[in-house]
Parts: C-alpha cells; structure tokens; sequence
C-alpha cells in the first residue's frame, strides 16, 4: 500500500457512531497521507447524519458501492464486532485493505480466516488498538525497553468505571461470543498492551463475572479478572470492572 503525499491514500468509513466520529474521521482529517472519500452510514437521522457532518464527501447507506468503487483504497470498519468477519471479508475479496475498530473478531478461526485472505490478496489488514499510542502506555513501554525496572515479576493493571446501567449498545447488547461484554470492550486494551510489553503468554486463567446480577458470567460479563503467565515466572494481572464504586477509579 504505497502512495505520496501528493496521493494520499482515499479512504472509506463504514459505520458512523463514537468510533468514527471521535476515534477515526478526525485523525483521517488530520493527515496530508490520508483522505476521506466514502462513509457509508445505514441509517442517517436528524441527531445523527454524516451527509449533513460531512457534505464534500461520498455517502452511500450500503457497502455495495464502495466494494465496486475503485477509487477507495482503504476501508475502515467501525460497526459492531458482530459484523466485523463479514464485512471485512466482502472488503478484503474485492481488494481493499482494511482497518478493523477493535475487537476485531470473535473467535481465532475467523481471525485466521481473514489473515488467509489478505495475504492471498495482497492486501492489509489491521485492527485499531487505538491504546497503544496513549502517553502513559508510551512511557511505561519506554522504561519497560530500557530496563529501568530492572527483573519485573508481576504486572497490576486497571481499567474501571462505575457504569451501573445496562448499555444500551453493542457493548450490552451483544455477548462475549459476538464480540460483546467487558471482556472485548475494555479487556481488549489491557489485553493488548499486555501483549505488546511481554508477548504471548504460556498460559491464561480468567473470570468473567457479572456484578449487577451476581455470579459468574461468562457471556455478558461487566467485570472480569485476567492472570497471564509467563514462562520466565512474570506474572500480569489485568482487572476490568464496569462496576466499580471507587471515588477515583483505577486506570494503569
């Protein structure tokens, strides 16, 4: 995927909630490399328009059109994971590459399925861990290369809120299976960054819990702990929790 400056690389976006508005279309807006081209958005309404956010640019209520379209280059996928095999899949078969909104899919063999695909395509697919460029991360990934820590033997990280109600998104609605649930909303960052600093761990032991009914629960989980071993004897424990009721929640 090469281009100049002088040719930046056109770009699509498909789906236009939170991630697009705030996490995608204004970073695409920022760089001279990229240019935004398409947004498809289903369902456009008074509240929530693209056409009327963004009138210079193509709009289209359907994929179709860009997958046929040979003046986008990129698509970005910012619906819910349920949709993101699918639709990455429609993407990568008509020759697009393309940024996949975490989580990206919800099983390995789906993963594995569009990796295949994109190398049979000669095409690029990534997924946007959006968290590994926060300054915090940054800093401890710095002190962490330089060995500044010296031997590290266990690693605590957070990511809390007090988020009592119900979501009323793909965050609630959708089940670990689908890609929904604590655990591929927040736990993908903490998941992420873990892997980023250490690698692939030689074993994992989670819970996945639910603290507005009780018990355990693995497919709508809103708190869930995490322990990665490694085989040096490192240790990271990672905690999520929607229902935390501290006065400052933890975020490390």
């Amino acid at each position: 995927m090469t281009k100049t400056q002088d040719s930046p690389l056109r770009v699509a976006v498909v789906g236009y909630g939170l991630a697009a508005k705030v996490f995608h279309i204004p970073f695409i807006q920022a760089s001279p490399l990229l240019e935004l081209h398409t947004i498809v958005q289903r369902k456009p309404t008074k509240e929530s328009s693209a056409p009327d956010d963004h009138p210079s640019v193509t709009h289209h209520t359907t994929l179709d059109p860009i997958l046929q379209d040979p003046a986008v280059d990129l698509v970005v996928i910012t619906t819910p994971p349920d949709s993101h095999f699918h639709l990455s899949k429609l993407c990568l078969q008509a020759g697009k590459h393309i940024l996949v909104e975490k989580p990206f899919v919800p099983t390995v063999e789906e993963a594995d399925q569009l990796i295949r695909i994109a190398r049979e395509k000669s095409r690029l697919i990534c997924v946007y861990q959006n968290r590994r460029w926060d300054s915090d991360f940054l800093t401890v990934k710095r002190l962490v290369k330089d060995g500044v820590f010296g031997r590290i033997y266990e690693v605590d990280t957070h990511f809390d809120y007090y988020r009592p109600d119900h979501f009323d998104t793909w965050r609630g609605q959708l089940g670990t299976t689908q890609g929904g649930g604590a655990l591929f909303d927040l736990g993908a960052h903490l998941i992420d960054q873990a892997y980023t600093l250490f690698g692939i761990p030689s074993s994992v032991y989670g819970v996945l819990l639910s603290q507005r009914n009780g018990g355990l629960d693995p497919e709508q989980p809103d708190s869930v702990h995490a322990q990665l071993n490694y085989a040096n004897g490192l240790i990271v424990n990672i905690q999520v929790n929607d229902i935390s009721v501290e006065s400052t929640q933890q975020q490390f």
